[in-house]
């Protein structure tokens, strides 16, 4: 996000787990999220992966 002049803003918050498992289902299956997706994600999360 930017801001007026010219500089670069992030912002960060914490996720609950089921939050974290969608977004890296997110991340791994685009912008359709399958159960694989979640299922991969679920396994990285655990350590599996």
């Amino acid at each position: 996000m930017e801001g007026g002049d010219g500089r670069i803003a992030t912002r960060v918050a914490t996720m609950a787990e089921d939050e974290r498992r969608e977004e890296i289902a997110r991340m791994l299956a685009g912008a359709s999220i399958t159960e694989e997706a979640r299922a991969a994600a679920a396994k990285l999360l655990a350590g599996e992966g």
